[in-house]
């Protein structure tokens, strides 16, 4: 049975997931990365857009927009995309996505099915169900797709599907309005039933045979990881990666800022042996922010970053460096709070950041919430009652989220925040029940 679903970016901006949910959407493939390797071509709503869609319970796949014009231009990307998608399980293939004007048009048929061929080939060998996405055009005049084992995703703006190739999914408008998602989306038709398909086959992170859900293998694309201690990210601009745990062994291969990293052993010296997409190897300890799982402490409370761009450092002051960015909008768990500065965890990894960047509510109170939300009036007085003659006890700002802990039925909450706890016009929280 055919499945409806979007493929969102950053230019999407922040998308409300329930509600993209609630319209009937069946699936999303996100933008996870574009060009070359840098911290700065990851979309900057992949892993915010990842949460909130599995969240949501929406079945996700990933694509990264390519630039490349040489074969080794391509593996290198290929290998920046699977360093992004590390970690995550997807229900959808991820894809390669054949388009640009400025790089790949000017290449010849032979040469751009050779490219497209490096880039498939390097994060298949991965463990991934792997698809390329193209225009009708591009696939009818732009390279040899006949001679590219891979799923078909074809755009094409028509009333009806035109292409008479192998294919697995069609784009077919980029006009399309989806609840949750301000402005246009490109709306698609799945035609393979991909989730069965990549699960009964192990790949994008399943184990073989796997049904699904949030439990289940930790075998993904490197196979099994019983024996990892943790998992970390590099902070380093370029960080050494060697045979042993020392300066004196040989560099293996080099890794930059941002990449993950499973943490395999500690040596007596403070080396970590590490393992990442390039293979296994031993860095310096200083270069890795990581987490032992048996140290991972639940969150005390979530949030969603404020600031358009709010740097997470290794430890709780400016004097820290950066590990990674949040951008406005991603979530993030709050796993300690230490005066001016928040511990959080996001996909991105674990670090510090400064408290005021960041819009959360404890979570981990014993009065349980019957919802949750968010203000809507510029500045929202919380008294100590249900009724406009009790004193303010503090306000809230536009958009400061809240847990609802009671509703009086006579148009007053009891709400929960970071200030504290207290009644306000339900008129100006917009909030859902978690049972609905």
């Amino acid at each position: 049975m055919d499945k409806r679903g979007i493929d969102v970016s950053s230019w999407q901006g922040v998308i409300d997931w329930d509600a993209v949910k609630s319209s009937g959407v069946e699936f999303a493939i996100l933008r996870s990365s574009f060009g070359s390797p840098s911290p700065s071509q990851v979309d900057n709503q992949f892993y915010n857009n990842v949460k909130g869609a599995q969240a949501a319970g929406i079945p996700i796949g990933a694509y990264h927009y390519g630039y490349a014009v040489t074969e080794e231009e391509a593996r290198n990307e290929a290998g920046f995309f699977l360093d992004t998608v590390k970690g995550i399980r997807f229900e959808y293939p991820l894809y390669y996505d054949v388009e640009d004007s400025a790089t790949m048009w000017s290449l010849d048929r032979d040469t751009l099915t050779k490219v497209i061929r490096a880039f498939c080939e390097t994060v298949e060998k991965a463990g991934y169900y792997v698809g390329i996405y193209a225009s009708l055009n591009w696939l009818t005049n732009k390279f040899y797709p006949d001679q590219l084992p891979y799923d078909v995703w074809v755009a094409q703006y028509y009333s009806e599907d035109q292409y008479d190739g192998h294919h697995g999914m069609w784009q077919y408008t980029s006009g399309g309005t989806v609840g949750g998602i301000a402005g246009k989306v490109d709306m698609n038709i799945a035609y393979r039933d991909f989730p069965k398909l990549i699960k009964d086959k192990g790949l994008n992170g399943w184990g073989s045979g796997e049904s699904g859900g949030s439990g289940g293998s930790e075998e993904g694309s490197g196979g099994e990881r019983d024996d990892r201690l943790g998992i970390g990210h590099c902070v380093a601009d370029v960080l050494n990666v060697r045979s042993g745990p020392g300066t004196d062994y040989p560099v293996v291969y080099q890794i930059s800022t941002g990449n993950m990293v499973d943490v395999l052993k500690i040596s007596e010296n403070g080396w970590l042996q590490i393992n990442c997409l390039h293979g296994v190897g031993w860095c310096a300890a200083q270069y890795i922010q990581w987490s032992p799982f048996e140290s991972q402490q639940p969150p005390i409370g979530i949030g969603r970053c404020t600031a358009d761009v709010l740097n997470v450092r290794t430890g709780s002051g400016l004097d820290y460096p950066a590990a990674f960015q949040l951008s406005q909008g991603n979530m993030v768990d709050v796993l300690t709070a230490s005066g001016q500065w928040l511990q959080i965890n996001c996909l991105l990894g674990s670090g510090w950041c400064a408290s005021q960047y960041i819009d959360w509510f404890r979570t981990n109170l014993q009065v349980p919430a019957i919802g949750v939300g968010k203000c809507t009036a510029d500045v929202l007085n919380i008294r100590s009652g249900p009724a406009t003659d009790l004193s303010v006890l503090f306000t809230i700002s536009e958009g400061n989220m809240v847990d609802v802990l009671e509703d009086n039925g006579r148009g007053w909450l009891r709400i929960r925040c970071l200030l504290g706890t207290g009644w306000c016009s339900a008129q100006y929280i917009d909030w859902s029940r978690h049972d609905k």
